[in-house]
């Protein structure tokens, strides 16, 4: 009767210890998963506010034209053909 409880509160032992490692998982786990949206999260922010800020760029049709300084009989003819077709 004596091995029979000592058994029985072995085993409860075992299943406590059980119990701790599993719970120790599944909290390291939590912290990874945790740190990895945070940082997610941080990036995307970044990404959107770089975002934003390329919206703040000038519009090509406000810009000013590019000096006219060919240095070829081909880039003159090219400009003079693009600026028919406008």
């Amino acid at each position: 009767m004596a091995t029979e409880s000592t058994e029985s509160s072995s085993e409860a032992g075992g299943a406590t210890s059980l119990q701790e490692q599993f719970l120790g998982a599944l909290q390291l786990t939590q912290n990874a998963t945790l740190q990895f949206v945070s940082a997610w999260f941080d990036g995307a922010t970044e990404l959107v506010a770089k975002m934003a800020d390329m919206t703040k760029l000038p519009a090509v049709g406000s810009l000013p034209e590019p000096p006219n300084s060919s240095t070829s009989p081909a880039v003159d003819e090219f400009h003079s053909v693009s600026s028919r077709t406008r």
